[in-house]
């Protein structure tokens, strides 16, 4: 590339930038047009309805969830009854018209019902004062909706108004996550990070720090509470989709960005990463961004993006060691691509290299202090698990991740098909970084368990050729119902963990579904209060199993984590938790009452466990609630004059 082309560039991206204001503008002129026009008439009727539906239902003594159900659709289908009644349209437009006013109608209560529950459990407002910004929020939503079908119902508004209805769609899907943010309780993995940052440390067993670090300044920002937690997963997921978007325009041009903003949002790989605390939440914006600036590498001949190469797989790898698979992409793709091999010659990969290489240093030193644990955990200790193969839950958690459609969708863009959709270069590109570590996990599952989580930042090199071929590929008409269908799942599972879902009960796999961790928490800090006065000395507490109960108990005692240096995990008798190992010692016990909870009755009645205390209560049950339902039973005993020996 010569002098003239690397100074002309500026220009060319100021230019493509134009369009990408120019739609914002509109988009949001729009909005605060279909504001002002809809502050009265149909829909300030229809909210009105709403919450008088609402109080009607409340005083007769029916819970939150159903009555704002109830009210919402008694709204809904009354305006939606004098909207379309005696309307006249353009022939052919009536069904389209009623698909759109119904999906805007699943948007709006979704959106609403994480304002509802924001402000009830988070703020502790009162419900009928907590329902009227919620129904502001669906009657803004339909407003707005409405407003745009009535100015275009041109048969081709749609295909005009594309990148439009895409912002708005990304959009919905933001606001869907950040709404809920607050109101859903903590899995267990976010609150043994939690753990993490009140004990700050450059490293820890079984990952690198990042996530403690987001952790720590998440909650000194918003509080104790799980969006000061999930604080940094928002921020990681907007740098990440950033990346995404300039990613693809530098492929393919603004349409293609704002296309990718879509996927972004909804592929069930990045919706996760972006509302769960894991350390695959940075991951996936230092992922994001290395693919990016290697694009600037390779594709713009560009030396100085070797540094943000550099700084991103630095900061991934503080994030997790897999992002090592990206400079493995690198290396690779600069053998295969002819014209990436000039770069094999020139000082600034090396430079690259060095400065990963000292952005990572902090965790080399931590773990060469600890006897390289991490290293040992994430690698040997990994390999010398027994056999199993998992080949099969590989390549289902590639259809969860991506979905069907987009699991078909990449399947043609990396074979032939994608060279003359993509170019042939691209193609090379997505295929290194996609197939190459593909390849590994696929090898290690042959003989090792593999999780659902670990493929989800190596489709970021594809977003880009699915956003550009996705109306050129035979699965790419059924994105839409693809992403309607996610939009619809998120609500519903994020409703029914916030809010509950009428009728349903929780899942038992406290796990997967996180419900009635705070009430357990408060249960056994009353048992704490007990024995303690009691004993006049306080008692610790135990939760058994790994990690999982003792760090929810630690995270949802009352006190707001005063309970960090009195929380102890299983290690006391001889079983494995983790970094608690790390935070706490046997002998540290010795003479101490403890509070045991487990939610399997065996594991307290174990000779490891019983031997370690002069004596023992017997075992009792308590359950669990979640929102009025009983979730599972959980066990408890306590031991008097624990013996560490």
């Amino acid at each position: 590339m010569n002098r003239n082309d690397y100074f002309a560039r500026p220009v060319e991206n100021a230019c493509q930038s134009q369009p990408e204001r120019r739609l914002m503008r509109s988009f949001c002129e729009r909005w605060l047009s279909a504001i002002r026009n809809q502050a009265t008439g149909l829909w300030l009727v229809a909210g009105a309805l709403d919450l008088a539906v609402f109080l009607g239902l409340s005083r007769l003594g029916i819970e939150v969830s159903t009555a704002q159900i109830a009210s919402f659709l008694v709204a809904s289908s009354a305006s939606a009854s004098v909207r379309f009644s005696g309307r006249t349209r353009p022939e052919g437009n009536q069904g389209g018209t009623a698909l759109r006013f119904t999906c805007l109608a699943i948007v709006g209560f979704f959106l609403r019902s994480g304002v509802l529950a924001c402000l009830i459990s988070v703020c502790r407002w009162p419900a009928m004062w907590a329902m009227v910004p919620a129904v502001a929020v669906s009657v803004g939503v339909l407003g707005f909706g409405n407003h745009w079908d009535n100015r275009h119902t041109a048969r081709h508004a749609e295909a005009a108004l594309a990148p439009e209805i895409i912002l708005w769609c990304v959009a919905a899907a933001v606001a869907l996550r950040f709404f809920f943010l607050p109101s859903v309780e903590l899995l267990p993995e976010e609150a043994y990070y939690w753990n993490y940052s009140q004990h700050l440390a450059l490293g820890y067993l079984d990952h690198p720090p990042m996530v403690a670090w987001l952790i720590t300044i998440g909650t000194h920002l918003l509080g104790h509470n799980p969006a000061g937690v999930r604080f940094g997963a928002v921020v990681c997921w907007l740098v990440a989709a950033r990346f995404v978007f300039l990613t693809a325009r530098t492929l393919f041009g603004p349409q293609a960005a704002t296309r990718s903003l879509l996927f972004t949002a909804l592929l069930p790989n990045f919706f996760g990463t972006g509302f769960f605390m894991t350390p695959d939440a940075p991951l996936v914006a230092c992922w994001a961004g290395a693919v990016y600036f290697l694009v600037r590498v390779f594709f713009e001949e560009s030396a100085g993006a070797w540094l943000g190469v550099g700084v991103c797989l630095g900061l991934g790898m503080d994030s997790k060691y897999t992002i090592a698979l990206v400079g493995m992409g690198a290396m690779l793709f600069m053998l295969v691509d002819h014209r990436a091999r000039r770069w094999w010659r020139h000082p600034a990969p090396y430079a690259s290299a060095v400065l990963a290489l000292a952005l990572f240093s902090p965790v080399i030193f931590w773990n060469a202090k600890h006897g390289w644990a991490s290293f040992i955990f994430q690698g040997p200790r990994r390999w010398q698990i027994p056999p199993r193969f998992s080949a099969q839950d590989l390549a289902v958690s590639v259809l969860i991740l991506l979905t069907p459609v987009g699991a078909a969708a990449a399947l043609i863009l990396l074979g032939r098909q994608g060279i003359r959709e993509t170019g042939r270069r691209v193609t090379i590109f997505a295929r290194v970084f996609t197939l190459a570590p593909l390849a590994i996990f696929t090898c290690f599952s042959f003989r090792h368990r593999v999780e659902l989580n670990w493929t989800a930042p190596i489709w970021l090199a594809l977003v880009p050729s699915l956003a550009v071929a996705w109306d050129r590929v035979g699965p790419g008409r059924y994105w839409p119902q693809t992403f309607l269908a996610l939009f619809l799942f998120y609500g519903l599972t994020l409703y029914h963990l916030a809010l509950g879902l009428p009728g349903i009960p929780y899942s038992r796999h406290v796990e997967l579904a996180p419900a009635g961790w705070a009430d357990l928490a408060s249960q056994v800090h009353g048992l704490k209060d007990r024995v303690e006065a009691d004993t006049k000395a306080a008692p610790l507490i135990v939760g058994m199993g790994r990690y999982q109960v003792i760090s929810e108990l630690t995270f949802y005692d009352p006190d707001e984590g005063g309970a960090v240096s009195t929380d102890v995990g299983p290690h006391l008798f001889g079983q494995r938790s983790l970094m608690f190992e790390e935070w706490s010692t046997r002998e540290a016990a010795d003479g101490k009452n403890i509070i045991l909870v487990s939610l399997d009755p065996n594991d307290l009645s174990a000779t490891s466990v019983v031997g370690r205390f002069a004596t023992m209560t017997s075992l009792e049950q308590g359950v669990i609630h979640y929102h009025g339902w009983a979730v599972l039973p959980f066990y408890y005993r306590i031991g008097y004059g624990y013996n560490s020996r």
